[in-house]
């Protein structure tokens, strides 16, 4: 076991941060014999401070000094290190849950109606325009789910679709793909695939068009979009 002492007098323990609602607090340790992170008597990451249990450990900086001992393995040969460890009640890391983005799109509606001035039927298609929602909502996830990604891909949603706290009706969300990037995850120590699935809403829905005779908007078959079940997607 290491002996551990803490720096109190003329160092950095015992000063803090307050920056709107976060709280930060530094504990300066100076070890001796310290062979890694998991050695008792050290702080490890997520650890409540001593004192403040709303501060955990966000950071742990280290700094070797006293020559080097060849008996210990990896990174911590020195015989003694001086550590400072950062605690705060921010350790959210600001993670995106998803966003939104809108656009505008026309859509071809057929041929309807009249001219104001004339009376002449509009004999040609009218294009008009609507709102399209576009939904990015990120995940991390230890394996990537690319058969289930390719499933759904360029397909709509069955029945009602719960995304952002709002249940969109069968065959109006479109799922478009999705994006990856593997990275370093350092809560849980390893490699994982951060993915943003795409999806575009269209409130209309994306099967239909407006049958200009009935007056109605209404789903044109074959559809263009094969529907699929969504449910428990993205997860």
């Amino acid at each position: 076991m290491a002996v551990v002492k803490e720096l109190i007098d003329k160092y950095e323990s015992g000063r803090g941060t307050i920056k709107g609602k976060t709280h930060t607090s530094k504990r300066v340790l100076l070890v001796d014999k310290y062979p890694g992170l998991t050695e008792t008597g050290v702080p490890a990451y997520r650890d409540p401070h001593p004192i403040d249990p709303s501060l955990l450990v966000t950071q742990i900086d280290y700094e070797g000094y006293g020559g080097l001992d060849e008996t210990l393995e990896g990174p911590f040969k020195y015989r003694m290190s001086k550590i400072t460890v950062t605690y705060s009640t921010d350790t959210s890391g600001d993670t995106t849950m998803s966003r939104k983005e809108m656009e505008g799109q026309v859509l071809d509606i057929g041929g309807f109606g009249a001219f104001l001035t004339s009376g002449n039927t509009v004999e040609r298609p009218r294009n008009i325009p609507i709102g399209i929602w576009k939904i990015i909502v990120p995940r991390r996830v230890l394996v990537e789910p690319t058969a289930t990604i390719a499933s759904l891909w360029n397909k709509v949603n069955d029945n009602g679709f719960g995304l952002e706290g709002y249940t969109f009706p069968a065959e109006t969300v479109l799922f478009e793909g999705a994006s990856s990037r593997r990275v370093w995850d350092s809560e849980e120590q390893a490699i994982m695939y951060e993915i943003e699935y795409c999806f575009k809403v269209n409130f209309f829905g994306w099967n239909c068009g407006y049958d200009g005779a009935a007056g109605v908007w209404d789903i044109i078959l074959p559809r263009q979009f094969a529907v699929a079940d969504f449910s428990g997607f993205p997860g």
